[in-house]
């Protein structure tokens, strides 16, 4: 039996325990032992919503990467691997003030992009298809849904060989669906999924700041990197200098545990 020192990183919370890799080949099982061994705190959420990394809590662990490649990281209660979830959205109570803060600190774009990776990565759960990134993306549902099932992608692995459009995920030969991919949703509903990512890519990268209700430009940075005076002030001069803003006053940095 082998174990490996474990440090899960949930909300401003960090567990260590040692987790066994009996009966996992691949790094995506040892997640579901992750998640049996950090319950009740994992209880929410399904493997594939962990995402684990080297001690160095940076550098991503393929979840295709075989079981014994673990073995060759310097692991020990003082250089853990590291997990961390995809956090599902908590809401404060009707008409709390912070309930509010959060809506009115969360950019439209933003709030369409979580929801339609979240979608993305829950129909990567049941169908298999090339992805242009590590996670899934809407973009990539849309060009698999349109795609001819079982046909050549232009993607390819690295053998050389491409990547195919859309099939079946299976558990154990089990089909998690047998519903044609197409048909998950109605033509109505795809156009609309197809036109909000439309729009919200468009949005993104519109190079437009999002605005104060003073009209002031701003920035939400997440708490780890709010970190000194000094490296606000650096932020907010690199957008002066490269004439984002005018003054480098004029760029509002948040940190996004104050919204």
């Amino acid at each position: 039996m082998t174990l490996h020192f474990i440090q899960l990183a949930l909300g401003k919370k960090t567990y260590k325990a040692q987790v066994s890799t009996d009966g996992c080949s691949y790094v995506d099982d040892f997640k579901g032992a992750i998640k049996k061994k950090f319950s009740p705190e994992l209880d929410s959420y399904a493997p594939h919503h962990l995402t684990l990394f080297h001690p160095d809590g940076i550098t991503e662990i393929d979840p295709g990467e075989a079981i014994t490649k673990l073995n060759e990281f310097n692991v020990g209660p003082w250089t853990p691997l590291v997990v961390t979830v995809d956090e599902l959205p908590t809401l404060a109570p009707s008409g709390s003030s912070k309930k509010q803060l959060t809506y009115k600190g969360m950019s439209t774009e933003a709030s369409c992009r979580k929801y339609l990776d979240a979608l993305a990565i829950e129909i990567y759960f049941d169908y298999d298809f090339p992805t242009s990134y590590k996670k899934p993306t809407m973009g990539d549902v849309l060009a698999a849904k349109d795609a001819q099932q079982g046909r050549p992608s232009q993607l390819r692995d690295d053998t050389g060989r491409p990547f195919l459009w859309w099939d079946y995920k299976t558990n154990d030969g089990i089909l998690f669906t047998n519903i044609h991919l197409p048909s998950r949703l109605s033509a109505r509903q795809w156009d609309i999924m197809k036109s909000l990512n439309r729009d919200t890519n468009d949005r993104i990268h519109d190079a437009q700041l999002p605005k104060t209700s003073n009209n002031k430009p701003f920035v939400v940075l997440p708490h780890s990197k709010f970190t000194t005076k000094e490296y606000v002030d650096d932020l907010q001069s690199i957008a002066a200098i490269f004439r984002v803003v005018t003054d480098k006053d004029d760029l509002i940095v948040k940190d996004e545990l104050d919204l």
